[in-house]
């Protein structure tokens, strides 16, 4: 929804609403038409039940790749974030360990819309 919301005020108007749909609209042609095989308009059982198995595939080769127990649930990828710069760039100038993000009123990242 955020990203039909151009005047950014929580909800859809009429405009956004319509260019929303419309879009939709178009996902769902373009996608009819990749499993439409026969090219005759219309997505058969057969062409339906070919794209289910080939999205059933899809997703177990990427499960595959992250399931690293083999409990068939993708486990989350730690990421370790670091300091970018010189080495002391992570110290404040008197010297001391800089904040933590939590611990600052505001990081250069947060959002400028308002909570909902």
């Amino acid at each position: 929804m955020q990203k039909f919301d151009k005047d950014g005020d929580g909800k859809l108007g009429p405009a956004e609403r319509k260019a929303a749909k419309e879009k939709l609209q178009a996902h769902r042609a373009a996608l009819a038409q990749k499993v439409d095989k026969n090219g005759d308009g219309k997505v058969s059982p057969a062409e339906r039940k070919a794209a289910g198995e080939k999205l059933q595939a899809l997703r177990a080769a990427i499960l595959k790749n992250f399931d690293k127990d083999g409990r068939r649930q993708a486990q989350p990828r730690r990421v370790e974030h670091r300091q970018a710069g010189p080495p002391g760039a992570g110290e404040d100038p008197s010297g001391g360990p800089r904040p933590e993000p939590s611990d600052r009123t505001q990081t250069p990242h947060q959002s400028k819309r308002p909570a909902r």
